[in-house]
C-alpha cells in the first residue's frame, strides 16, 4: 500500500548525507530532526537549515566546521517524483552552524545552515568583461560563465541591445542592475525579479507570474475544532495545506513622497554619450491607467 500523508507538512526525508572537507560522508538519513527550505521572489538563491541530534559528536569527529556539503532528497509521501526535492547532483553548501547545543549526557542538538553553491561563487569571482546583447541574454551569461551553474535557466524576453563594460562587479550586482533596467518585449513591464526554485533559476516580470493559472487557493483562518469533528481526515489535511499561518500588512505609500519621486508623472532624458543622441520620454499617470 503505498504511503499517505498524515498531516500538512509531512514529509519523506530519502537522503540528507554530510560530505564533508576531510572527504568523509556522514548519513544523517535516521537522526535528522528538522529540515527547512525557503525560495523566495526577492532572493537570488534558495536556502535552507538541517537539524538533527548528534549522539556520536560528529561536529568534533568529523569535523564539521562549516565547510560541508550537503545531499538532499525530500519527497511527499503519496505524489510523485517530480514533486520530489532533489538535491544530489547539485549540491547545497553548508555556511554556518547555527545551533551546537547539548541536551542531554552525551547528546547534541545541531543546526545547520545551507545555501546553493551560487551564492558562494558570487562571493568568490567578479564579472570584468563587456557584454552585448538584452538584459536577458546577459543575465544568462553571467549564471552560466561566471556563476558557473548548470541548472535550469527560465528567462523572459527582454527589449533592447545594450552594449555594456562590466568593471568588476559581483555577478549577482549585474543581475540586479539588469532586474532594474530591463523592459519586457512581451507587454512593456519592467517588474522583473530573479530567484531560484528547485527548478532553476527565473528571471521574469511579475506580470507573467499573475497570468499563470493558480494552482492553490489559500484563506486566512484558525482551526475550528467543531469543524474538524465533521470532516474526515482528508479534508483536514487538504485544509490545512490551504491556511496561511501568518502574514503581514505591507505599509501605505505616503502619496507627498510618491509624489515628489514622480509617481504621477515626469519627463525623462536619456543621454547617450556613445552614439551622442539624446531621447525624451514623458510619463502621466492619469494617462496610463485613463478608464
Amino acid at each position: 500500500m503505498a504511503k499517505q500523508v498524515k498531516y500538512a507538512g509531512d514529509f519523506e526525508l530519502e537522503k540528507a548525507e554530510l560530505l564533508t572537507s576531510g572527504g568523509f560522508v556522514i548519513d544523517l538519513l535516521n537522526i535528522t530532526a528538522e529540515i527547512t527550505i525557503e525560495e523566495d521572489l526577492f532572493t537570488p538563491t534558495i536556502s535552507g537549515t538541517i537539524t538533527f541530534v548528534d549522539s556520536q559528536n560528529l561536529v568534533i569527529n568529523g569535523p564539521i566546521i562549516g565547510q560541508e556539503y550537503l545531499k538532499l532528497t525530500v519527497s511527499t509521501p503519496g505524489f510523485s517524483d517530480e514533486s520530489k526535492i532533489k538535491f544530489e547532483e547539485q549540491v547545497f553548501c553548508i555556511q554556518k552552524i547555527l545551533l551546537n547545543e547539548e541536551v542531554s549526557n552525551g547528546g547534541k542538538i545541531v543546526s545547520l545552515s545551507f545555501v546553493t553553491k551560487e551564492l558562494f561563487m558570487n562571493q568568490r569571482v567578479r564579472v570584468s568583461r563587456s557584454v552585448k546583447g538584452n538584459f536577458s541574454t546577459i543575465v544568462g551569461s553571467v549564471c552560466q560563465q561566471e556563476l558557473e551553474t548548470t541548472k535550469k535557466l527560465f528567462l523572459e524576453d527582454s527589449l533592447n541591445v545594450k552594449k555594456l563594460v562590466i568593471p568588476r562587479m559581483k555577478p549577482f550586482d549585474v543581475i540586479n542592475m539588469a532586474k532594474q533596467q530591463a523592459i519586457s518585449s512581451r507587454d512593456n513591464n519592467a517588474s522583473f525579479v530573479f530567484y531560484e526554485t528547485r527548478r532553476g533559476f527565473h528571471f521574469r516580470t511579475l506580470e507573467s507570474l499573475y497570468e499563470q493559472t493558480p494552482l492553490q487557493e489559500y484563506f486566512v483562518n484558525d482551526p475550528d475544532v467543531t469543524m474538524i469533528e465533521r470532516q474526515s481526515r482528508e479534508d483536514i489535511i487538504t485544509m490545512d495545506y490551504k491556511r496561511i499561518r501568518d502574514f503581514n500588512i505591507i505599509p501605505t505609500r505616503n502619496i507627498l513622497e510618491s509624489t515628489d519621486a514622480g509617481a504621477l508623472g515626469g519627463n525623462i532624458i536619456i543621454h547617450d554619450s556613445f552614439n551622442k543622441t539624446y531621447s525624451e520620454y514623458s510619463y502621466n499617470y492619469f494617462d496610463s491607467f485613463s478608464a
